[in-house]
């Protein structure tokens, strides 16, 4: 078992390994012994599979529980969902001595994120991943928020969990499918800042150790979000591949998910970089082999023209300008800021 403290304001516990969800319920009562209830939140497939376990070792340290099930699709982060899950906390008469525990993949973390710190204004919050995705990315740096028709992460928040807990067992209930999404996420770490993470992923594909693997992403993403709060300036670097990757997924209605349109947004800034002497060709080529090995697309099923409206509407675009995130080699990447009238030239040589 691995524990990563992430040292945010206020700082938090990451415990990663088999069986972590068995230590949930005697944590939460050394952590906060006046906490009489919990509130658990998943979506029906994971409920299934796991909130049995998982409330009974919560029951067995003294606590109440109550379950809120939300129906898997693609369009959990809905405002009705937000206001159907308070208005069940209200109802339960959870207080803000209270604990809300997000079990599920990032859509569920992100949602009841939002929850968690609008309700009384904020009251404890436990993550607890599911999916590869949401456990080296969703769970961990305090973004949280609901979807628009308009957009992903127009409304949203930043509130850190009082701890995370990453069951590597969720991960071997996952579709073939999920677990290949959630590489895109890691090998954007090792791209960013760790080249032996990277490396390590490109040799042994989808049978690297989760835990270590987990683990490494964790620390990456702990250390820029330690810089970089509320995502101003040097957390950004961890948004490699997700300008293109977020466009792509509106583009497609979000039929296409997010890991994937992840790993598409890498093989166009891949090629962009080497386009434009960022990068060379060979390391252009590695990142684009390297998503192939596990599995992932490397090429975007839309043209330029298409993505144009949603490229301009990013979130990360600030006035005139866009901060776009390529590659120099294995290991660390470059910011770029473009004016937003050039975007499409810029960007051209990756599609």
């Amino acid at each position: 078992m691995k524990n990563i403290r992430v040292n945010t304001e206020p700082s938090y516990m990451v415990e990663i390994g088999a069986g972590t969800f068995d230590l949930v319920g005697e944590f939460v009562r050394t952590l906060r012994p006046d906490a009489t209830k919990v509130a658990v939140v998943s979506d029906d497939n994971v409920a299934q599979l796991w909130a049995g376990p998982l409330e009974q070792k919560l029951r067995e340290a003294g606590l109440e529980v109550v379950h809120f099930v939300i129906r898997s699709s693609e369009n959990e982060k809905t405002f009705l969902n937000y206001y159907a899950l308070i208005d069940f906390l209200a109802a339960q008469e959870m207080n803000r001595s209270d604990i809300l525990m997000a079990l599920g993949g990032g859509k569920v973390g992100d949602l009841v994120g939002f929850a968690a710190a609008t309700y009384f204004r904020g009251i404890p919050l436990v993550m607890l991943p599911t999916s590869l995705l949401a456990m080296v990315d969703a769970a961990i740096g305090g973004k949280t928020g609901i979807d628009l028709p308009s957009g992903k992460g127009v409304v949203g928040t930043f509130y850190e969990p009082i701890a995370v807990f990453c069951d590597i067992n969720t991960l071997d209930t996952l579709p073939q499918q999920c677990f290949v999404e959630g590489c895109a996420e890691v090998l954007k770490y090792g791209i960013i800042g760790d080249s032996r993470l990277f490396y390590q992923v490109v040799s042994q594909g989808c049978s690297f150790d989760r835990e270590l693997i987990v683990a490494k992403s964790v620390s990456l993403k702990a250390k820029y979000v330690v810089q970089d709060e509320r995502d101003y300036g040097a957390r950004r670097v961890l948004n490699l591949g997700h300008t293109v990757g977020h466009a792509i997924e509106r583009c497609s209605g979000y039929t296409v998910s997010h890991g994937f349109a992840v790993a598409m947004g890498l093989g166009v800034m891949a090629r962009v970089g080497a386009a434009h002497g960022v990068c060379s060709t060979d390391c252009a080529a590695e990142i684009e082999a390297a998503l192939a090995a596990v599995g992932l697309p490397n090429r975007s099923p839309y043209s330029l023209s298409e993505l144009m409206p949603f490229l301009l509407r990013d979130k990360k675009r600030v006035g005139d300008n866009i901060d776009l995130i390529v590659p120099e080699k294995i290991g660390r990447c470059r910011t770029v800021t473009i004016p937003v009238e050039n975007i499409g030239e810029y960007l051209y040589p990756g599609f």
